[in-house]
Order: C-alpha cells, then structure tokens, then sequence
C-alpha cells in the first residue's frame, strides 16, 4: 500500500479528450468548493453532535468511587477540592500512574455535571468540550501542513475526525476525559511542530515548549507516546537535513522532566495525599521493551482495525472495508486532471508519513504490553484507548495526500471531502453495532446493571437492592448531588 501510494505509475492524459476528467456536476462542485468545504464542516461537527446527544451512555465501575468523590464538597473550599486530584486511591484505584492533570479533568467534569442538573444525564461535559476544541487545532496544523487548502477545507479535515468510530464510540461511555484531552495535546504538538519545522526559531521557545509538554504529561501516559512519536519525526528531520537538533532537544527534555517527576514528585505526594500507599503496577517501564511475535500480530490486527474504521464501516468486513478505501484513496492520488497539474512528490513528507503508520503500530504495541485488554478483540474497534493512534494514523494519511499533491489540486480536494463525507455517514449508520459489542465486553460492560442504576435513580427499590454497595453510593449520590427532583 505504501509502495504504491509513495510511487505512483504515471498515468497519461488524452489532450482532446481529457481521460478521467471531471463530469459537468463535479465542476460544478469544483468550482464551489469553498461551500462545500464548509457544508462538510457542519456535517462533521452535526454528526458528532447529535451522535453525541441522543445516546445513553453506560457508567464504568470506576465512575462510581471517584465521581461522588471529587464532586462531593470540601470544608477546604477549592484547595481542599484541588487536593482531591493527588488522592490516587480514591481517583485512580491506588494505581501508582501520576496523572494528576487527568484527575484535575476529572474533578472539573465532576462539578459540571453537576451544574447541569442531570441535563446531560451521564454524558461528560468535557467530552463535548474537547472533541469540539480538537477541530481547530488540527485545522490550524492542516494550514501549514498544506498551505495551498482553502480555510474551509482545512477546517472540514478538522473536523472529519470527530466523526471518526473512535470518538464515536466514547458517546457510548461516561469514563474518563483525559484520552481526548490526549488527542487535544496531540493536535496541538502537530500544529507547533508544523508551525516551526524547519524554520530558524530561538532555542527559548523550543525550550517553553518543553516546559508546557513537560505539564501535559501530567494529563495521560499516552501523550507521552505522542511525545516520543514526534520526537522521532525531528530526529527523521535531522538525519534528512530537514530541521535541526533543537526541536529533539525540546522532546527529549519534556519526557527527562515527567520522568524525573514521577520519580521523585509521586511518592511525595502519595505519601502526603494518598488514603493509602499506591500499587507499584504502573511505575516500571520494564514492560515497554518486551519483543512478542504473538502481542506484534494483534498489534498489527489492530491497526488495520483502526485504519478501516478510521474511514469505513466501524464494524464487520474490515478486509473488503480496508481494500475500498485504499482503492479510493488510491485513486484519489493517481488522478492526474489537467489543470492544475500536481507538484513532484515531497519525499520529506513521504517520509513523515511511513514514520507516523510505523509508529501508530509502535504506539498500540507498547500500550497493549502495559495494558493487554487494548488487545482483546471487542475492543479492537476502537473507542477508550484508540482515539490517539487513530489521530496519528489520520495525520499520517493527510501527510501522504500532501506529499503527492492532492491537497494543490482543486479537483482532488473536492473529491476528498466527499469521500470523506461518504464515510462521516457511514459510521454515523454503522456505529450501533460497535456499541453494542463493546458495551456487552467484560471490561468496559455492565450493561444490566446501568439498567438498574436507572431505575434505581428513578426510584425503584429492587433494582437498588441488585445493585453492589459501590454502585448503590453513586445512586445515593446521583440522587442527593446531581438531580435532587428524582427524590
């Protein structure tokens, strides 16, 4: 696929005839591409939207200890609400993992909920928030990733992802908010490193971002993948003459200060914080340099997965879904229209974008030996823990349409939108499915008994008597804090 992609046959145009020219109605639309770019936007974001708004999602065992304990009052007032974050037993199931930022989401989206009164029922405020924050920062990155898109296709691209299974799926969910604050963290390292790559810029500001990755890091492991990711693509860079040693630098000192700070910081505030000690499940990193054919198998299965749904069906005939979408893209960057002709291919980009599917592999691989039920097969489809590597697999694909010129053709833009549009319908036709086998899985199931919590917010006495003692506080909790009128 890449061979093909990165090393088209060139494809001859008939001069009188015009061979694989646009029909009448495709010029039409050609020529109103700026309308259509944004009619696409508002589909994307309407999709998510309304996706968003009319699903009733399922609660995670989780959300019963640390939701009615970071929305329950503290006689500390807001610095005894703060405090709450570094209480990992409470927030984080004494699991030793140092995301306070992540745990400050949390609290955040604790009050929220309660602000709207039950209006939103389990659905997290900051979901919404975020999913819709990521589409300008990744349309800011498109912007210099390909100067020549006109600004309502970039914000189209934008917003496409939104649509995107993997964030679909996490309607499905009341969970935590710090995988798409990841996905947020991510766009905006790809704006700045696209912003600035290759560009002379003073050390000081490499150095300031280092400083404010070093606090992202706070938020979720996964954005110091995304971290390493594009620390990587700076060293592609360096080798290739593209940029220079400074923006490796700044990578490389973020992810030494997390290190040193979860190091020596976390115990201290465990100690000080904490209920009880932290497991030591996640502190080692030992589990990042295992080599399993078996784990790389799956890990590869799983990236196919996320490719497919990335643009396909989110569920069922992924081999026929991911052979339709390579010829469509396929396609898509052999076209040659006659005018305007594309570019030579950039072979940086080119470059960029093998790295980035490479990676996206690397990135699932590692997270699956830390955390295995990435791998099991219900949860392959996406939601929870893909939505990072699926962004970074959607860039690596925006990164090959710019290296073969798709994105300086008008003709191949209006195209792209709407094989994109095509597919923002279909996952918005074929998300239920995948809800439905995530939901039914053993990890993130309890399916029966988010009915009972239901009823039992509704008032009745034997779903709450069914209900373990951990899900009967959230009710009394749900009750007494969020929507005092179901009493």
């Amino acid at each position: 696929m890449i061979a093909s992609v990165f090393c088209p046959p060139t494809i001859k145009v008939n001069d009188n005839t015009g061979d694989m020219s646009p029909s009448r109605f495709f010029q039409r639309l050609q020529s109103s591409e700026r309308l259509l770019g944004w009619l696409a936007t508002a589909l994307f974001v309407g999709i998510f939207i309304i996706d968003y708004l009319t699903t009733t999602p399922l609660i995670h065992e989780e959300n019963y200890v640390y939701l009615p304990y970071l929305g329950a009052s503290s006689p500390n007032g807001l610095a005894g609400q703060l405090l709450k974050i570094f209480d990992v037993c409470h927030v984080d199931a004494c699991v030793d993992r140092f995301r306070p930022g992540g745990h400050l989401l949390e609290l955040i989206d604790a009050h929220a909920i309660q602000a709207f009164g039950g209006l939103l029922g389990f659905h997290s405020p900051l979901h919404l928030v975020l999913v819709l924050g990521l589409i300008p920062l990744l349309a800011a990155g498109f912007k210099y990733l390909a100067p020549s898109l006109p600004t309502a296709s970039r914000w189209a691209l934008g917003a496409y992802f939104s649509t995107a299974s993997q964030v679909l799926v996490l309607s499905s969910f009341y969970f935590r908010p710090g995988k798409i604050f990841a996905a947020c963290a991510t766009a905006f390292i790809f704006w700045f490193w696209m912003r600035y790559r290759g560009r002379e810029l003073r050390s000081a500001a490499w150095i300031s971002l280092a400083g404010l990755l070093s606090l992202l890091l706070l938020f979720d492991e996964q954005i110091v993948i995304t971290v390493g990711v594009f620390a990587g693509a700076s060293v592609l860079d360096l080798i290739r003459r593209r940029g220079g040693p400074v923006p490796v630098i700044a990578f490389v000192l973020a992810t030494l200060i997390y290190l040193a700070t979860v190091k020596w910081v976390a115990p201290i505030t465990y100690e000080w914080f904490s209920s009880s000690s932290a497991l030591p499940s996640y502190s080692s990193l030992s589990d990042f340099f295992v080599l399993d054919r078996e784990h790389s198998i799956q890990a590869y299965k799983a990236l196919v997965i996320q490719f497919a749904t990335l643009f396909g069906p989110s569920m069922g005939w992924i081999g026929l879904s991911t052979a339709s979408i390579l010829a469509a893209f396929s396609a898509l960057v052999y076209w040659r229209p006659r005018q305007p002709q594309p570019r030579e291919p950039d072979k940086n980009l080119g470059w960029t974008a093998l790295y980035l599917i490479v990676a996206t592999f690397v990135m699932i691989y590692v997270l699956s030996l830390r955390h295995p039920p990435i791998l099991w097969a219900e949860l392959k489809h996406g939601g929870y823990y893909y939505v990072v590597s699926a962004l970074i697999l959607y860039l690596s694909m925006m990164f090959i349409f710019a290296s073969r010129g798709v994105f300086k053709s008008a003709g191949k833009r209006t195209a792209l939108l709407l094989i994109l549009m095509t597919s923002a319908v279909i996952h918005a036709a074929t998300i239920g499915p995948t809800r439905a086998m995530i939901q039914g899985s053993a990890f993130l199931g309890n399916a029966i008994q988010n009915r009972d919590i239901r009823a039992a917010i509704s008032g009745d006495t034997d779903a709450f008597s069914r209900l373990p003692e951990s899900a009967r506080n959230f009710v009394r909790y749900y009750i007494d804090r969020i929507k005092p009128s179901s009493r």
